[in-house]
């Protein structure tokens, strides 16, 4: 046999058996390395976005490592392109005899700010690049990392957060490498860009449990659904299912904070154990010091309280009430009505006349001053010229009275001396009726008061005074950067508030600024719904479809998800997604999804959507009662508020100065709250139809809730109108409101019609 066939047989049978040895051994992988030619030309993607600036980044190793990798290429034409969301800088630098310092010095350099968006980068094959370089943790809310070049790209991150599964794809997909600095050293890492290493693709599963708590929330009566589990001074949050469990991102010392509607908050540190199991308690038992305890009688045993409707034995305070049954025919006036009353006394007389509610000792009643006079939800103060209004005893539905602790629950400090809470028997048009009616018409109860016009600017941080009072542009997104770093800052209305003063600088700096929220509370479905509303009123729907898209993977089980989702979708013309959406909440196809409370507001919006746009859908998947487009409301009123807890009451008044109320509140409507939090909505229409047109609407709105302005993630409103609901000539007007900051009762909007 000739030399050369031996030598190719002995070749062969080596090639054989090492390809044996290596299947034989599980944990290897079929490995082969070859060096990469020297590149000329280099593109060199780095990521600006606020979240490439966290202490957990080596910075100093990624650049050591390009600087090495820079020396052994020697020569080379760089390109460096700066991104986050709606920016992109390019540079082009020479390295020369493998000299970077200019490079490296531009790179120290870096502004961080903002979210990141990938939907320009890694996409340009006109640049005939030899390799592309990308510095990132592949993190965004925003439009996700997707390659299209061919050129081999090689992802290096140094941050514990990375998105390392999306970074090691990308690599594959191209021929590159995904080098993992918090696990590799640089010389590793340089070897990784000086020769490619071909191998399978493997993803990585987290299987740690450091970090995360489990547990459950029950009561007296069982699990609780929609717990909110919050890590304490973070905007880290999440609820706990129907089962009353939940999993939480928390390491040992953090504190956890449960809080349910009705229970007493609780906070419990987390120890080394990963297992937190929590038993919370109604919050009346926080009042049983002030309960009036009397023998239960067998007839009926609840009350018409200011707030509602309430048993007598779980309101937790004192309470005199005067019912219509009480009224006698010798009763002329409402004080012979109201005097005598335990715990009233009366100074003066006639229309002088003031009442007073007697505090725990009998003689200091004259160092108090005056409880206010609820008359039918419109608050009066008493003073020697007004006292009580002018109402016929008969005319009377009932009289509470209320003490300094209730009242104050309630009106606020207006109400730290008790409040005389007068409802009559036909001034308030009821929610109820307002619904059958499916009208905003007042009946009733005269409008006489004159509040102020809601202004967003007022009660303003000093960070953003400071702000206001810069020169130049740059001058404040310099002193913008500076405050970043405060631990005020590190707020939702910072970032809202900086957002808005800087668009009259630079629109696209202004979204920048506000794209923030999405890097500091990821995870945060209040703070990311508040960001989708400014987004919507900023005019960036696409935006807002992606933060929209997000919130439903991280609440799946809340109604309002999808149809926010598919509101979205239908304003960004993604007509099909709509439909389908809409069809799967029409069928309750979302498993677990309760879309009861939302009912009213998606039929009027599914109908809406095949008036407006029948030729561009496959209308006929829907039910026959949204094929007749013969549809449209005058008026059309909508109000959605981050959380479900939020406490607010909305004044409608119309032309003939009569009004009703809308209450949003714990006492006032309890079971309506409960469901909000339990289905997952915070969201009232109300419509206006064949009203008498020319006169002007107003429309009042007041806080109710926590009065705290620090709050780092506090509650906003978005309140949008609609003139012609549902007509080709449909206008519309949106505004974001922050609830928090109304303390007092102001009007919201004025509107003629």
């Amino acid at each position: 046999m000739p030399l050369k066939q031996i030598v190719t047989i002995l070749f062969i049978s080596l090639t054989i058996a090492v390809f044996a040895s290596t299947k034989n051994t599980s944990k290897r992988l079929s490995v082969y390395t070859t060096v990469i030619s020297t590149p000329t030309k280099i593109n060199l993607y780095w990521d600006t976005s606020a979240s490439m600036n966290l202490k957990n980044r080596g910075i100093t190793k990624e650049l050591t490592l390009l600087a090495n990798y820079f020396k052994e290429i020697k020569e080379a034409s760089v390109k460096v392109i700066l991104f986050n969301l709606n920016q992109q800088t390019t540079q082009t630098f020479k390295i020369t005899h493998g000299e970077s310092t200019e490079i490296i010095a531009y790179l120290k350099n870096i502004v961080y700010d903002g979210a990141a968006n990938f939907s320009s980068i890694l996409k340009d094959e006109t640049s005939s690049a030899n390799v592309t370089l990308l510095f990132s943790d592949g993190n965004t809310l925003f439009e996700p990392l997707k390659a299209t070049i061919t050129q081999p790209i090689y992802c290096i991150n140094s941050s514990a957060n990375a998105n390392r599964n999306l970074l090691k794809k990308i690599a594959h997909q191209t021929k590159g490498y995904y080098i993992d600095l918090t696990k590799e050293d640089i010389r590793g890492g340089l070897n990784r860009l000086l020769h490619r290493k071909e191998n399978h693709f493997l993803v990585e599963k987290d299987t740690s449990t450091k970090g995360k708590v489990s547990g459950s929330v029950s009561s007296s009566s069982g699990a609780l659904q929609g717990v909110s589990v919050k890590v304490k001074n973070s905007f880290t949050v999440v609820q706990t299912d129907n089962n009353g469990r939940y999993t939480v991102d928390a390491d040992t010392d953090d504190i956890l904070v449960f809080s349910y509607l009705g229970m007493i908050p609780k906070e419990i540190p987390v120890l080394e154990n990963n297992r937190i199991d929590v038993v919370l308690k109604p919050d009346g038992e926080l009042l049983e010091q002030v309960v009036v305890k009397a023998k239960k009688s067998k007839s009926n045993n609840t009350i018409e309280t200011g707030y509602g409707v309430k048993n007598k034995d779980a309101i937790g305070y004192a309470i005199t009430e005067v019912k219509s049954k009480d009224i006698i025919a010798t009763h002329s006036t409402l004080k012979q009505v109201i005097a005598g009353k335990p715990g009233i006394e009366v100074k003066g007389i006639g229309r002088e006349a003031v009442f007073y509610i007697i505090r725990a000792q009998r003689s200091s009643f004259l160092y108090n001053k005056p409880p206010i006079i609820v008359f039918n939800g419109l608050v009066l103060h008493q003073n020697g010229n007004n006292g009580l209004p002018e109402v016929l005893p008969q005319d009377i539905k009932n009289i509470i009275i209320l003490n300094s602790l209730s009242a104050t629950n309630r009106y606020g400090s207006d109400g730290a001396f008790g409040a005389i809470v007068i409802n009559t028997k036909n001034a308030n048009l009821s929610y109820k009726d307002l619904k059958k009616g499916n009208s905003a018409l007042a009946k009733g109860n005269n409008y006489t008061e004159q509040l102020n016009l809601l202004d967003n600017t007022i009660n303003k941080s000093n960070l953003i005074a400071q702000l206001e009072k810069a020169a130049t542009a740059e001058d404040a997104y310099k002193l913008y950067l500076s405050q970043k770093k405060l631990k005020q800052a590190h707020t939702i209305s910072y970032f809202m508030d900086a957002a808005d003063y800087f668009l009259k600088w630079d629109k696209n700096r202004a979204l920048l600024i506000l794209s923030n929220i999405a890097e500091i509370a990821p995870s945060n479905p209040k703070a990311l719904k508040g960001l989708a509303y400014k987004l919507e009123q900023f005019k960036h729907p696409i935006y807002a479809q992606y933060i929209y898209e997000h919130i439903v993977t991280l609440r799946p089980k809340q109604s309002q998800s999808y149809r926010d989702l598919a509101l979205i979708y239908q304003t960004n013309g993604a007509y099909t997604k709509a439909l389908t959406l809409y069809k799967k909440i029409l069928d309750n196809n979302i498993s677990g999804v309760n879309f009861s409370g939302l009912n009213k507001a998606i039929n009027n919006e599914i109908r809406h959507f095949t008036a407006l746009h029948k030729k561009k859908i496959a209308y006929q998947k829907l039910p026959e009662r949204f094929h007749n487009t013969d549809f449209k409301h005058d008026i059309r009123i909508v109000f959605n508020w981050t959380d479900p807890n939020s406490e607010f009451e909305l004044q409608f008044v119309n032309p003939q100065k009569k009004f009703y109320k809308w209450s949003h509140s714990k006492l006032g409507n309890e079971k309506r709250l409960l469901k909000e939090i339990q289905q997952g909505y915070s969201i009232e229409e109300f419509i206006l139809d064949d009203a008498k047109s020319g006169g002007k609407w107003i429309i009042n709105i007041e806080y109710l809730g926590d009065k705290l302005v620090n709050n780092p993630n506090p509650t906003y409103l978005k309140y949008t109108i609609y003139r012609n609901y549902g007509l080709a000539s449909e206008a519309k007007k949106v505004k974001l409101i922050k609830l928090y900051k109304q303390q007092q009762k102001v009007t919201l909007d004025t509107f003629r019609y």
